[in-house]
């Protein structure tokens, strides 16, 4: 085995400190059959040791071909001894460098959160809806990045349907209790939308970033509130793994998801369940969301294992290496995180509120109509004689009217 200098040198998000690379070899070139353990001594390089602290973590680039790696091990540091630890199967360029996570992390939050104003979505304001008994009004409490339309149903249920403008996730909760659907499927286009399409297949009402869903409420309800809210654990993982996509290359962590997500049973089943673990809305305590971070990663380097050579596993254990730096996130990191996505507190909660106003009807009139007058353009005359009987006039025989009557 050779050890010699290397001239290529990593470049990554969040860099700040790095040590000359190496480059180790066998003597016929050929990978090792067993791991190896690699000892980076630090004790002569005080200017990158000293900056090793909860906010900045060393990791060891593989292959920094300009710039960039092709991979990451995840080492242990000594503080005594001042030595990075890691163990290997891939023999290659190594380089030890210094990550500042919580740069990286800031930058993800204002990345994950921007500040570009969006278009306002439908019924921003307020909805109206007229049923056979009432006139429905929806109104947000305050204007905000999502709108409620108002929607009949055939079965005397009502619809409530969401226009999100937001890059944020929001929680559904509705009184009285409604069921809510996604009316669209994310796009999966980039690594978070994939991450989003596995939170909505949780039977949850959860409002996926710039998404569409419909709150189906119970039939005959006329009076409502439904309260939106930033749900905190999908935004921060939101965070955290676009902090891991800027750490790897933009589109690193869409590949392993779209692959873990859509892949049935075989050993993306464990990265299924280290999502669902991240999501679980009991999840809110910093120690249990990091705990469950640190099982994907972990699930992803055992099935990547620790030889990278094909394309696949070298993608997952690159992602693997790098969550691992951030499992171990210090309060004042998710604090940090915290006061980012605290600027936008008012699109944080966003209040509705359904009131119904009853129709007014007419009672049917109890009074006969009175009649009619008569047609005098077109009158009926029924005519009827009787013979009468009496003393005078009995048989008397009728005389002619004289002449000067006959007309």
């Amino acid at each position: 085995m050779s050890i010699d200098s290397a001239a290529e040198s990593a470049k990554v998000a969040g860099q700040r400190a790095t040590v000359d690379s190496v480059k180790v070899t066998l003597g016929d070139h050929e990978q090792p059959k067993q791991p190896i353990t690699l000892t980076f001594d630090l004790s002569n390089d005080p200017d990158f040791y000293r900056q090793i602290s909860d906010s900045v973590r060393p990791l060891i680039a593989l292959d920094p071909v300009k710039g960039s790696p092709t991979d990451y091990l995840a080492p242990h540091w000594d503080s005594s001894a001042k030595t990075l630890t890691a163990r290997t199967l891939r023999l290659s360029v190594f380089q030890p460098i210094l990550i500042d996570i919580g740069k990286v992390l800031t930058d993800a939050a204002h990345k994950s959160v921007p500040h570009l104003a969006s278009p306002p979505p439908p019924c921003a304001e307020s909805s109206d809806l007229d049923t056979p008994t009432n006139k429905l009004t929806l109104t947000a409490k305050k204007p905000g990045p999502v709108g409620g339309c108002l929607k009949a149903n055939g079965d005397n249920s009502i619809d409530v349907d969401f226009t999100s403008t937001s890059p944020q996730y929001y929680a559904v909760e509705s009184k009285p209790a409604g069921k809510f659907t996604l009316q669209e499927p994310p796009n999966f286009s980039g690594a978070l939308a994939s991450f989003a399409y596995a939170v909505a297949q949780r039977p949850v009402g959860l409002l996926v970033p710039n998404g569409k869903g419909a709150l189906q409420l119970p039939a005959g309800t006329t009076e409502g509130s439904i309260n939106l809210d930033v749900d905190p654990a999908a935004l921060q993982i939101e965070t955290i793994l676009t902090g891991v996509d800027m750490l790897l290359g933009e589109g690193v962590v869409s590949k392993v998801l779209e692959n873990a997500l859509s892949t049935p049973g075989g050993a993306y089943g464990c990265m299924k369940t280290a999502f669902a673990s991240l999501t679980d809305p009991d999840k809110k305590n910093l120690d249990e969301f990091i705990s469950a971070l640190g099982d994907v990663g972990s699930c992803a380097s055992t099935i990547a294992g620790t030889a990278v050579g094909d394309n696949e596993s070298q993608v997952l254990h690159r992602m693997g290496a790098a969550i691992s730096i951030f499992t171990t996130l210090p309060a004042q990191l998710a604090a940090n995180i915290d006061g980012i996505i605290g600027e936008f507190d008012d699109a944080n909660h966003l209040e509705f509120t359904l009131t119904g106003t009853p129709k007014e009807t007419t009672p049917p009139s109890t009074t006969s109509a009175a009649p009619s007058a008569p047609d005098t353009n077109n009158l009926t005359l029924n005519l009827s004689t009787k013979r009468t009987d009496n003393a005078v006039g009995r048989h008397r025989r009728a005389r002619p009217l004289p002449d000067a009557c006959v007309r």
